[in-house]
Parts: C-alpha cells; sequence; structure tokens
C-alpha cells in the first residue's frame, strides 16, 4: 500500500504533528473496515466479492494511476482520503443485525409475509418519521438487546435517540422503496415466491441506498476524527468530506460538482483536491473488474435467485482481467459465449464514460494529476472461435425510412425546423470557438448570417458561420453518423477540457443537416478550423453518397480564420415561397405578425406580402435571446442586411413610423383579447419603459417595466400595460424558442409565474428536456422551484431599485399620483414581489402619503405607513369595493399578519404588532382562481358569512373549511386558508352582485365584459347566468356526508351595494310588482345554501334569522333526505327551528 507508506515516511522528514495524527487515525479505521467488509458475503450472498480484497485492489488500482511520482505530489491529506476510501466506500453493503430485523420487520401483506413481519406494511402509505420512532422504541427487545452493545460497533450514532432517528428514516424509506414494487407483489402466488421476490427487493434496496447510508457511517464517525486530530473542528471536516467522497462513488457526476471543493482547506497549509479522490475513487472501483471477485469455486457453491447476479459472476468466469501502466488501461478475456463477450463490452464503455468524466473536471484544475487513456484498450478481450463476434454491430435503421418519417408527418411537423437545426450548429459552433479563445485574445464577436442566393434556375439558401470549423474527421465521424453529436463525445470533452470556459452545447450533429433535405435536395459545405485547411464536401440528394470536393475561391474567401458555409439547393416549391425581398417598416411587422387589416388599415397589406414566407420571420421566430457576442443577420435581396434583437425588447417608434401611429394604436389593441381602454399615441409621452434581466445559474430572465412619468392625463394604472413589447414573454433554450407547449410544473408554475410576463432563458448545464423535434418541454429540470424562487427574489430586487431611480429622475412627489400609479402597477404585475415592495414602503418615504383606497377602508384619513403599522385599526366592510391590487395585498397582509381580529357589525377591529407586517410565503400569485379566507378571533354577526366582510369569515365556517374535502389549497399562516373559485362555491360570493339574487329565481352571475361586448349599463332585474347547485363540498367531509348522514349547511348575507341613478331609477318602478326584489337589492339578501338538490338555495330579502329561511324548506326536501340531518355550523340542527 504505497499511499499509506507514502503518508509514513512523511513522518520522518516532518515536525508536522498532523502527518502522525493522520497515519494512526488511517491505520486505525483500516483495520476496523477490513473486519466489517466480512460481513458483505454474509449480508449480500449473491452479490460478487466486496470484501477487504476488494478495497485493497481499489487502492491499487489508485496507486497505479498515480505513479509513485503521482503519490509523491499529493497532499497528506490527499494521500490520508484516498487510502481510507477504499475502504470505507462499501461498508454500508453490510449493514448491522438490527438494520436488517428492522427491514424484515415491515415485509409483507395480509396474504404472504416474513415470520419476523411485525407491520405487515406493503403497499401501505409509509410511516410518519414519528409513528416510526415510536414503532422502534416499542421493539426495541427484538431489534437489538441494549444500546450499549449497539454503541461498540464503530459506525454506531452517539446516543439511543440518535439511533432510533436513524432507523426510522431507514424504515419510511424501505416501506417507500418497497411499495414500487406493486406490480411485482401482484403476480406472486405462494410465501416461497414471496420470500425470494422480498429478499431479492432488500438487496436491491441495500445496493441502491449503501452510499447515502455509508455517508452517514462515517459522519458518525467524527467523533473518533475529533479525538484524533489536533483542532476538535478540523477533524470533523474531515470525517464530513470523506463521506461525501465516498457517497460520490454512486452518485451522478453532477454530485461531485456540486459537492465537493477542488480546494478544500484545513489545519496548516496543506489542501486537498477531494473531486480528484472522488473521481480516483469511482476510477479505482470501475476498474475491479476481472476474474478473481467472481472465483469459479465460490460460484459453483452458491444458488443463485437474481439472473443479473448469475450474469455478473459468469461474465467475469470469462478470465477477465486488466493491467494500469503507463498512461494505458488495458483489458483481456477469452469469451465462451456472444453474450458474455457483449457483455464486457458494455461494461468497458462504462469505463470508458468514467475516463470522460475525468477529462471533464481536470480542465477545471491548475494542473494535471494522471496521464489517462482516452478509452480503455479492449484489443486482449477475445472469443474462443466458436462464434465470430463483431463489437458494434447491431440493428441500424434506414436513413430512407427516417428521411420519409422526417418529411412526412412524424418528428418535424414544420418543414422549415431546418432552420432551427442549421442555427443550433452555428450557434454551437461560434460558442465552442468563445470558449476555445485564448485570455489574449479577449472576447471575440462572432456572426451567424443567413441568406438565399440564386444562380440561373437554382436557389440556395446558405447558412454561414465563423466559428470552430470542421475537420474531416468531425464530417465523417459525426456529421454523416445520423443522431450522433460531435458535441457530446469524448473528443469533444477532451477538448474541452483544456479550455478556460465551457459551456452546454444545443445541437444534436447528424440528424440536423439531415433535416435539410425536407426542403433541399442537396448540400453543399465548406468548413475551415484555426489553422487548418479548407474543406469542401457534397450530398446530391438524401439517399446518394458524399464526397470531398475542391474549395471553391468564391466559397473560401467568405470564411476568413475559421467558420463553416452550408448551401442548400432549394427544392422547387420551396423556392418560390421562400424569399428574402427587401422589407418596408420592419417595426410595424415584429409588432403584430397577421394583423386583421380592415377599413383604413388595409393600405397596409403590401406591408405584410412577403412576411409570412420571408428567411427573416422564419428565423426570428426561431430565435428570441441571440448570444451578447453574436450577431444574427439574414441578408436582404437588395443586398442590405437585418440583424435580429433579442427579446423581449421595446417597440422602437422611429420618426419615418410617426406617420402610423393610428396602425400603431390599432396593433397594440389587437394584441388583447379586450381592447385596451388607452391609445398607445396618447400616453407615450408620459411613460417610460426600462428593461429588467436578472440571472441566477446559467437562467436567465428578460422582462419590461413601464412606469408613468410626470403630469401624466390617465386614469388608470391600464394605460401603462398598452407601451408595446416585440416577443414578450415565452421559454427558450440557448436563446431559442421551445414553442408554445411550456407549462411548468404546477407548484412552481403557481408561485413564481414569472414566464408570463417575461422570458426565460436557459443557458446553462441546467436546462429542460426537449421533444424529438425540440418544440415542446418533456421534462423540468430538478431543483427548478428552488432556483426560480431565487431568480424571484431578485428579480423583485432589480424592479425595485429602478422604481427608485426612476422616481428620483422624474422627482415625483410620495403623494403624487403617479407614484401611486407606480405601486398599483407593481402590485398588479409582479404579485409575487408584493413582500418586497411593502418593505420598501415601509423602509421609504413612500408610504407617508394618504391613500384614497385606504381612506374609504378605514373611514379616517390615513396614510399607506400608518395603515402598516398602526394598531388597533378599524376596517369597514372590506369586500364593500373593487379594491386596487395594491390596496388589496396591504389589507391581506394586514389582516393575516394581525394577533387580533374582530368583527363588529360592519366594522373588522384589528390588532396587531405594528414591526410584524408580513405576507406567507405559501401565498399562490397566478391567477384569480382563487380565493383567501381569514378567520376572525370573535364575530358578532349570526351569519356565518357576510359577503360584504369578506376576506374575514366567521370561526366556525374557517373551521368548517379546514376540515372540508374539496377546494382547499392550503393555509397560509395561522389565520387563512386559500381555496378554489368556483361559481358554486364559497368564492363565490366575494363577487356576488346583489341586484343578481331574486327570492323565487335563485342566484345568478354577470359575466365580465370585454370591450367588443356591450356593457351591461343597468343590472337591475338582470339575470344572465344561473349559478349551478352549490355542493358544500368545501364545508363537509365525505366520511360524514355518506357514513353519518350529517350535512353541515351555510348561512350567510350578501350586502346591498350603492346603485347607479339609472339603477334607482329602474328598481322604483319595479318596487310594487316585485316588492321583494327591491327590498333585497336595498336591504341585502339572506341566503341558507343545503348543499343538496332540492331547496339547495333558500332566499328572503333582508336580514332575516335562521329559523325562517328553514321554515322556507319544503316538505319536498324533508322527503328526500329523510336519512339526512342537516346542521348549521354551530351544531344546531335543523329540525329544531322548524
Amino acid at each position: 500500500m504505497k499511499i499509506l507508506a507514502d503518508l509514513k515516511q512523511r513522518l520522518s522528514t516532518s515536525e508536522n504533528p498532523i502527518l502522525g495524527e493522520l497515519y494512526s487515525l488511517a491505520s486505525t479505521i483500516e483495520t476496523d473496515c477490513r473486519h466489517h467488509l466480512k460481513r458483505i458475503s454474509l449480508v449480500l450472498p449473491e452479490f460478487d466479492l466486496h470484501d477487504e480484497s476488494h478495497s485493497e485492489k481499489v487502492l491499487s488500482n489508485i496507486e497505479s494511476l498515480l505513479g509513485d511520482a503521482g503519490i509523491r505530489r499529493l497532499t497528506s491529506y490527499e494521500l490520508f482520503f484516498l487510502h481510507l476510501a477504499p475502504f470505507l466506500h462499501d461498508c454500508a453493503l453490510a449493514p448491522p443485525d438490527w438494520e436488517l430485523k428492522l427491514l424484515r420487520a415491515t415485509e409483507g401483506g395480509e396474504h404472504y409475509h416474513d415470520p419476523y413481519c411485525l407491520l405487515k406494511h406493503d403497499l401501505k402509505a409509509p410511516l410518519k418519521l414519528s409513528e416510526a420512532v415510536s414503532f422502534i422504541e416499542a421493539n426495541q427487545e427484538v431489534l437489538y438487546q441494549s444500546f450499549d452493545e449497539v454503541s461498540k460497533w464503530r459506525f454506531s450514532p452517539e446516543t439511543q435517540e440518535q439511533l432510533h432517528e436513524e432507523l426510522a428514516h431507514i424504515l419510511v424509506e424501505y416501506q417507500e422503496f418497497r411499495n414500487g414494487s406493486k406490480q411485482t407483489f401482484s403476480l406472486i402466488k405462494s410465501q416461497d415466491e414471496y420470500e425470494r421476490e422480498s429478499e431479492a427487493i432488500r438487496f436491491s434496496f441495500i445496493r441502491a441506498n449503501h452510499h447515502l447510508r455509508v455517508e452517514k457511517y462515517i459522519a458518525n464517525l467524527s467523533r473518533l476524527f475529533e479525538g484524533q486530530i489536533t483542532g476538535r473542528v478540523w477533524g470533523k471536516k474531515l470525517a464530513s468530506d470523506l463521506s461525501k467522497v465516498c457517497r460520490s462513488h454512486c452518485e451522478n457526476v453532477s454530485y461531485i460538482q456540486d459537492s465537493l471543493d477542488a480546494v478544500a482547506h484545513y489545519l496548516g497549509d496543506d489542501t486537498a483536491n477531494l473531486q480528484l479522490i472522488a473521481l480516483l475513487l469511482r476510477l479505482g472501483d470501475i476498474l475491479h473488474f476481472s476474474f478473481d471477485r467472481a472465483p469459479r469455486v465460490l460460484r459453483t457453491s452458491r444458488e443463485f435467485q437474481s439472473e443479473y447476479s448469475f450474469q455478473q459472476w459468469a461474465m467475469k468466469d470469462n478470465g477477465v482481467n486488466y493491467s494500469i501502466g503507463d498512461g494505458l488501461i488495458s483489458f483481456k478475456a477469452f469469451c465462451e459465449s456472444p453474450r458474455d463477450y457483449f457483455k464486457v463490452h458494455e461494461y468497458l464503455d462504462w469505463v470508458d464514460l468514467e475516463i470522460q468524466n475525468y477529462f471533464l473536471f481536470e480542465r477545471k484544475w491548475l494542473g494535471s494529476y494522471i496521464k489517462l487513456p482516452e478509452k480503455v484498450d479492449r484489443s486482449g478481450i477475445k472469443s474462443d472461435g466458436s462464434f465470430i463476434p463483431k463489437h458494434g454491430l447491431k440493428f441500424t435503421l434506414s436513413q430512407r425510412k427516417i428521411l420519409e418519417l422526417l418529411m412526412g408527418v412524424g418528428l418535424y411537423k414544420d418543414k422549415y425546423a431546418c432552420l432551427r437545426e442549421l442555427y443550433q450548429n452555428s450557434l454551437d459552433a461560434c460558442r465552442s470557438m468563445q470558449a476555445s479563445s485564448t485570455q489574449e485574445e479577449g472576447i471575440l464577436r462572432f456572426k451567424i448570417e443567413f441568406d438565399i442566393e440564386r444562380k440561373g434556375s437554382d436557389t440556395f439558401l446558405i447558412c454561414r458561420d465563423n466559428g470552430c470549423g470542421m475537420t474531416n474527421e468531425i464530417i465523417e465521424n459525426y456529421l454523416l453518423n445520423i443522431g450522433n453529436s460531435y458535441y457530446r463525445s469524448s473528443e469533444f470533452s477532451r477538448r474541452q477540457a483544456s479550455w478556460n470556459d465551457s459551456f452546454t452545447p444545443t445541437s444534436q450533429f447528424g440528424i440536423g443537416i439531415l433535416s435539410c433535405f425536407m426542403i433541399g435536395s442537396s448540400i453543399e459545405i465548406t468548413t475551415k478550423t484555426q489553422g487548418g485547411d479548407f474543406v469542401s464536401c457534397a450530398i446530391d440528394g438524401p439517399h446518394e453518397s458524399f464526397y470531398y470536393k475542391t474549395p471553391s475561391k468564391f466559397e473560401t474567401e467568405k470564411i476568413v480564420r475559421s467558420g463553416t458555409q452550408i448551401k442548400v439547393l432549394l427544392n422547387d416549391s420551396v423556392a418560390t415561397e421562400l424569399n428574402n425581398e427587401d422589407l418596408n417598416k420592419v417595426e410595424l411587422l415584429l409588432l403584430r405578425e397577421k394583423p386583421n387589416l380592415r377599413g383604413k388599415f388595409t393600405s397596409y397589406k403590401d406591408i405584410y406580402a412577403n412576411w409570412d414566407n420571408h428567411l427573416f420571420n422564419k428565423i426570428n421566430k426561431i430565435v428570441d435571446s441571440p448570444f451578447p457576442n453574436i450577431d444574427v443577420v439574414i441578408k436582404l435581396k437588395g443586398k442590405n442586411e437585418l440583424k435580429l434583437l433579442p427579446k423581449p425588447t421595446e417597440f422602437e417608434l422611429t420618426s419615418e413610423l410617426e406617420s402610423d401611429l393610428a396602425f400603431i394604436d390599432y396593433l397594440v389593441g389587437d394584441m388583447y383579447w379586450k381592447r385596451p381602454e388607452y391609445l398607445f399615441s396618447e400616453v407615450r409621452h408620459n411613460i417610460k419603459t426600462y428593461k429588467i434581466m436578472v440571472e441566477y445559474k446559467g437562467i436567465e430572465f428578460i422582462t419590461h417595466l413601464s412606469l408613468p412619468t410626470d403630469n401624466v392625463t390617465f386614469g388608470d394604472i391600464a394605460a401603462l400595460r398598452v407601451m408595446p413589447i416585440v416577443g414578450s414573454t415565452g421559454v427558450c433554450i440557448d436563446g431559442i424558442s421551445v414553442g408554445t407547449n411550456t407549462s411548468m410544473p404546477h407548484d412552481i408554475e403557481m408561485c413564481f409565474p414569472i414566464s408570463y410576463i417575461g422570458l426565460l432563458n436557459f443557458t446553462g448545464e441546467k436546462r429542460p428536456q426537449l421533444s424529438v423535434d425540440r418544440n415542446s418541454i418533456t421534462a423540468w429540470p430538478e431543483g427548478l422551484k428552488e432556483d426560480m424562487a431565487t431568480i424571484t427574489s431578485k428579480l423583485t430586487e432589480q424592479v425595485l431599485c429602478v422604481v427608485v431611480e426612476h422616481i428620483k429622475t422624474f422627482k415625483l412627489q410620495p403623494d403624487s399620483k403617479e407614484v401611486r400609479f407606480t405601486w398599483d402597477y407593481l402590485f398588479d404585475r409582479f404579485r409575487f414581489g408584493s413582500q418586497g415592495f411593502i418593505q420598501s414602503i415601509i423602509n421609504n418615504h413612500y408610504g407617508d402619503v394618504s391613500s384614497a383606497s385606504l381612506c374609504a377602508l378605514t373611514g379616517t384619513d390615513i396614510t399607506i405607513s400608518d395603515f402598516m403599522k398602526m394598531s388597533p385599526l378599524k376596517i369597514v366592510s372590506p369586500n364593500k369595493q373593487v379594491l386596487p391590487q395594491f390596496t388589496k395585498t396591504l389589507l391581506y397582509g394586514k389582516l393575516l399578519s394581525s394577533n387580533s381580529i374582530q368583527v363588529k357589525g360592519e366594522d373588522v377591529l384589528l390588532e396587531h404588532n405594528g414591526n410584524n407586517f408580513t405576507l406567507p410565503s405559501k401565498t399562490r400569485y397566478r391567477g384569480d382562481g382563487q380565493v383567501i379566507l381569514i378567520k376572525a378571533d370573535s364575530w358578532d354577526v349570526s351569519y356565518d358569512l357576510v359577503s360584504s366582510m369578506l376576506p374575514v369569515v366567521s370561526p366556525r365556517l374557517f373551521d368548517a373549511v379546514t376540515k372540508g374535502d374539496s377546494g382547499s389549497l392550503g393555509p397560509i399562516g395561522e389565520k387563512g386558508i386559500q381555496l378554489m373559485n368556483y361559481s358554486n362555491g364559497i368564492g363565490a360570493f366575494f363577487g356576488q352582485s346583489p341586484l343578481a339574487i331574486h327570492d323565487k329565481m335563485g342566484l345568478f352571475s354577470i359575466k365580465e365584459r370585454d370591450n367588443f361586448e356591450e356593457k351591461v349599463a343597468n343590472e337591475v332585474y338582470y339575470f344572465e347566468t344561473k349559478r349551478s347547485r352549490f355542493g358544500l363540498h368545501e364545508i363537509n367531509e365525505q366520511e360524514s356526508r355518506y357514513e353519518n348522514k350529517s350535512i353541515n349547511v351555510l348561512y350567510l348575507f350578501v350586502s346591498p351595494r350603492t346603485l347607479t341613478q339609472r339603477e334607482e331609477e329602474k328598481l322604483a318602478e319595479l318596487s310594487s310588482e316585485e316588492a321583494s326584489y327591491a327590498k333585497g337589492v336595498r336591504e341585502g339578501w339572506s341566503i341558507l345554501i343545503t348543499g343538496v338538490s332540492v331547496d339547495n338555495v333558500v332566499v328572503m330579502p333582508g336580514r332575516q334569522d335562521r329559523g325562517e329561511l328553514v321554515k322556507k324548506l319544503s316538505p319536498h326536501f324533508w322527503e328526500d333526505n329523510s336519512e339526512y340531518n342537516f346542521k348549521f355550523l354551530d351544531g344546531a340542527d335543523l329540525k329544531e327551528f322548524m
């Protein structure tokens, strides 16, 4: 063991006491591990050898990879880690007896179970952690006799409480793991079959989780480290880092990047490259693939239940062995069957992958540690002559069929998808060139150019870039190899390892260039790498052969240092259709692609004549956000060129377009489902638009902010929404539009709906997975919710900075309507940032002004800051008026953070700590499909709900909603709960008009009109859409309703509202013949909702005792529901009021 010997040798040449401590600790732990590893063959009898001999071989492999000189270059900490990791990494494959007993204790169901089973918990919901702890405590004597004995085990937790918590986690995780075998359990027909399958699942669980368990094992060694290493905390850190290194041997390679430092610091000057340690452990482990791990004498004595395990042993029985030396890794085997032969090669493919993983990291380190081949040497893998193997020879796909699939209705829905493929290839070439450039070269500028060239009767589409170019080898091995991406190859990884920069490629080389045959009949390529020669080649048709040709001087002079030109001979139909004609007033074309031109605007049809099939239009749809140093241009027929602008971008009103203002107003209005009340031409001089961009971990978000300047003439924030933005929302990857199928996971979309107000651009390693046609997202990256939370927070901070600076620049006064519009606009557009906005108002003087809507709420002249801080505070009928989003947010924040809410008549009295004004983090911000109910602490009104008092409700209603079976989206703090807003649910009464209620006809709703529909000028006696039957599922539990036959009813009051003069006049006309209706409109409505079909809603005008409403129930109600007990929310039975 050269590593330990080198560490020992350093003791004699150094007076550093840490060396002795490391050597002593390494020796102690090694000895303990050797004893422990002997258990693996007992616990997992079908596994090939994972005992101390395997650990020794892993260590020997690492030493061979490093070589003597490499070992000497390592720090003492690195030697310490490298010696112990091979002995520790598999220790969790031999869990102690009490863990094994615990696993068996939960196995089984009612039909088949283990004799030791205590729970019979298969296919049941896993225990809660607290329940698991209780189970372990109750069965301690079955699992282990005493903690004193357990504590003698080297990896034991320090206390019995910690042991029980560890075991509880294992139990819950194992239950979840077993529940994934439902299909397997459903096929079991006997006890013997069950025992075999159950054991296999147990073994799989141990194997699948052993790298996670060993992290905990080593963490439990921390007290040993702390006791032997000078400086207790450094011992703890050593144990922590060693645990992560051992865990990494079965993790995705990204774990090493995210969790392990390349320069870890400890006591003294020495550091450790933990990434190197982890990668060497993986390599040393995977290279131990030889017959000595599965000796025939042991294999023949074992009865294998698992086919996988049998094959692993049998494969190594082909004399597999290997050697490591002088930068070469060679494997040898003599295979007696084709299956074994190909299995060996598949395993070596895995070894090759780990080698490439090493190269990915090495480029980020300051120096090189080991000399590795790009791939292992397989020349020694032979067969016995009874078969003639050909490695890599498998079924292949028919190019003709693939092309038919591409050009039909298969992978690509749009024949012009090849434009995206060409752009992606050029983009990767430019980014690769940038990443490989030296520091002296600085930031280079790149250009991707599209053109249409006509020569005689032929028309060519051209894509040209000044990226890295291609060599003959790249063309032959990747470009012509369908679906084989050069940017995913080991060759590219090796090159990238030497660069100072890295990027995540976009394109899929091979299939991209092939897609050009969807619009063309032949392809010519001219390319050059930096310092290389020009290469020119062609493919004369999708089914023709490839050939090289002499580069044309006309083509080579267009490429200077490096780059590629792809020239596609277009099919006749495409050549006629696709154009690059000169464009007039491009800004209008970008503003609205296909406007409905009518009336006086039909004269603009000429501008749009060539737009649908214009090359610029098609590229512009593909590319949302070009990279800052990569220009994307389209050459026009008149030799001018148009450059793509990054989207979203503010519409530029040039002097040339001043005469088109009326048309621009029309285009802006055409973008909205409801035509806006304000015209861009009228408000543009009083609005300033700002671009906002934030970035986090390779995820960019771009949006715009429109703010009022000074002396505004408009009276509503709706004016701020008419400022036109080109390409405003969506999701893209590397600036390339994904399409419309980009809905985020529901929990992210509800809380962080920023893709609806801007562009989300993934440019780093973390990115969504795309469909085959790359036009929709099939899976979102892990951890996106946390990333979106950070991006949203950064966005809020930047928006606030812009707003504060805007107010200073235009010298806006805090009490000006411009400032009030600004806050209303922010709370409406950026609802997820409400907490940050409120904090800014508190911390600045912007809150020291009165607000008309807050004054109306409180009945006093009150400032924003006073409203947030004042206690006690009286609020009058919070739902009596339609509130601006800003005021509504303040109101809800005040209510939700109050210590006490008391309802007295029409007043809500609040008490709260003035320094505590927060919005709960669980509030969902997207859309209006949800409502919030807030619980009153005292409620002196007889009704369960009063519409004018919403969102405040009685305690009894709130408690019933928390127990109900439907509609709840979860609690908000201690006083709130969020509900889905159904038209026949509790949320309906937030907007229920008292004019749309009739004591005989029931409850109706009046839909909101857009600007194309005539508004309802008078709502009196206007009954438009009858509300569906109220089921009251929000306040009823299914068990109570269907098993206990008990139904909660709802007793509520819909408050009256102020009438317009026209409504007063019409109501007066109806008063004689519709006296009851008129009374309800003027005095409000008392309503009883039963939740059943017969007499679903009972309505009476004015304030009525609930007993009077009960008396209105018909005999049919009682007859049809005789089996049910109907109760008010205070528990009173309705029959008591008959």
